[in-house]
């Protein structure tokens, strides 16, 4: 962990399922690490003008946390359960 920063300060937050409200999930995450990104077109017209062309779908990049040293518990299953929620 960086600059001494235990896991368990790490900000959480919950990832669940729209589909099934069983499937939900607590993580830590970073959130120097946290980044948004959306990708916009202009396109050139005479001169000097530019038109807005529209946007694209956007991401979201977070590096999360699953500590389960504190309690002595296996994080593989919340690793499945995230391979789960991401299908």
């Amino acid at each position: 962990m960086q600059n001494g920063q235990s896991t368990s300060a790490m900000p959480r937050f919950t990832i669940a399922s729209l589909d099934n409200d069983q499937l939900e999930l607590e993580a830590q995450y970073n959130p120097k690490e946290l980044q948004y990104d959306r990708t916009v077109s202009w396109h050139a017209k005479q001169g000097d003008d530019i038109q807005f062309a529209g946007s694209e779908g956007r991401t979201l990049n977070v590096e999360l946390f699953f500590d389960g040293f504190e309690i002595n518990e296996s994080v593989v299953p919340r690793c499945d359960l995230l391979e789960t929620l991401a299908r």
